[in-house]
């Protein structure tokens, strides 16, 4: 058994402790699992800092008020990098260009 200092306390720790039930290996997997979620979830933020380099994901925090709801920029347009410190947005409705621009003043990338 693995011997832990949680909240559930005697009689009903043997039972009750999620530590105690999980066989040492099945508990090794959750972890993996969490460490898993952690890594992709760090890889996500990688990809929006800026290395001098443009990335259509620099954008993909940025939200647009898509008709009352919060829509990210590439869902509305176009994101294409054509060059490599150029970002090219083409909105698919025309209305929709005031709006991106208002999410892009908002955002940090106003201070580049």
């Amino acid at each position: 058994t693995i011997d832990c200092r949680c909240a559930y306390e005697a009689p009903f720790r043997p039972l009750a402790c999620p530590l105690r039930r999980a066989a040492p290996l099945r508990a090794g997997k959750v972890y993996e699992e969490k460490m898993q979620k952690t890594l992709d979830a760090l890889k996500r933020e990688f990809t929006s800092l800026r290395a001098g380099r443009a990335t259509p994901a620099l954008l993909d925090k940025i939200m647009v008020d898509y008709y009352g709801s919060p829509t990210p920029v590439n869902q509305v347009a176009k994101v294409t990098v054509p060059e490599s410190r150029m970002i090219v947005i083409q909105p698919w409705e025309k209305p929709m260009l005031k709006e991106i621009e208002k999410a892009i003043m908002k955002s940090d990338f106003s201070e580049l």
